[in-house]
């Protein structure tokens, strides 16, 4: 991976983990709820959500599921970019030009 691709990419991740933080963080006040209480109800260990809300982790996709499912509500917007390139992605490997 070319260096310029890579500092990227973390620079990309950095951002990701930020975006969580900062939208668990506010649902987490919007909802009353402190880490011990959303651990408990998403089946996580509270250290994990720590290491989640200080961005000293990369969560898993499961684990971002499990949040979501846990406030009943989106951490993550899907967007209608994504959908198209989704889309686009899904109909060219149907017709095996992936």
């Amino acid at each position: 991976m070319a260096q310029s691709t890579k500092a990227k990419v973390e620079r990309r991740t950095e951002e990701l983990k930020s975006d969580l933080a900062a939208r668990l963080k506010e649902v987490l006040v919007k909802q009353g709820l402190n880490q011990s209480e959303l651990a408990d109800r998403a089946g996580l260990k509270v250290s994990y959500v720590n290491r989640v809300l200080r961005k000293a982790t990369n969560a898993t996709l499961e684990s971002i599921a499990r949040l979501e499912i846990a406030l009943n509500m989106p951490l993550i917007e899907k967007s209608t970019e994504f959908s198209l390139l989704s889309e686009r992605a899904m109909s060219g490997s149907a017709k095996g030009e992936m």
